[in-house]
């Protein structure tokens, strides 16, 4: 299947994350809170990754001496996200969305505290988002950009095949319990029948 960040592995500058973003997306088939997780792990790799090639990119002396309301640090993504040089070069738009990808992927990891399972519908929200921050990575720094859209569609048969999997094998019990019960009742009764007649009668 295709996926909508594979194009990045064939591009150097951005190897550090390019395999980040492909498992995260390919992480859907597992489960939606497997793919949140990884879109929060991906998104700490991008960061770094800017920060490492903009030197424009500090973190303000007030988020390193910003607490949250339990009294502990604010975390490096979070201070990374954060900053002024950086939200003023994405927008707040983008700034929320990707802040969106740290808070599900915070509670993917460590529980959303009100029982709440990650749906699907997160999930390919935080795909979209880290797709949008890709692009205005690779816009901003690329030197052979090319304008993409996310396509969801790629993500329709993700896990897919492992369901018709189970699904055609729960069918093929279904018909060897009701074949062996046949052929059990017709004993009972001194019907002669063998699974070669129960399989040609089902066949037919």
């Amino acid at each position: 299947m295709s996926n909508n960040f594979s194009y990045l592995t064939g591009k150097s500058e951005f190897k550090t994350f390019a395999r980040a973003c492909v498992e995260a997306e390919d992480s859907l088939k597992t489960s939606p809170t497997a793919c949140v997780r990884n879109c929060r792990a991906a998104l700490e790799k991008i960061m770094r990754r800017l920060y490492e090639i903009d030197g424009a990119f500090t973190i303000d002396d007030a988020l390193n001496e910003k607490t949250t309301q339990d009294g502990k640090p604010f975390g490096e993504l979070y201070k990374m996200m954060s900053s002024a040089a950086f939200t003023n070069a994405v927008g707040r738009d983008l700034e929320k969305k990707i802040h969106r990808i740290r808070i599900l992927g915070n509670d993917a990891m460590h529980g959303s505290g009100d029982g709440r399972e990650i749906s699907r519908r997160a999930a390919t929200e935080c795909l979209s988002n880290l797709f949008e921050l890709v692009q205005w990575t690779e816009r901003r720094y690329s030197r052979n950009y090319t304008p993409r859209r996310f396509d969801p569609s790629l993500l329709s048969d993700a896990g897919g095949s492992s369901r018709r999997g189970s699904a055609f094998g729960n069918l093929v019990l279904i018909v060897v319990m009701g074949a062996a019960l046949a052929i059990a009742a017709a004993s009972i009764m001194g019907i002669p029948i063998s699974w070669s007649k129960i399989f040609s009668l089902i066949s037919g």
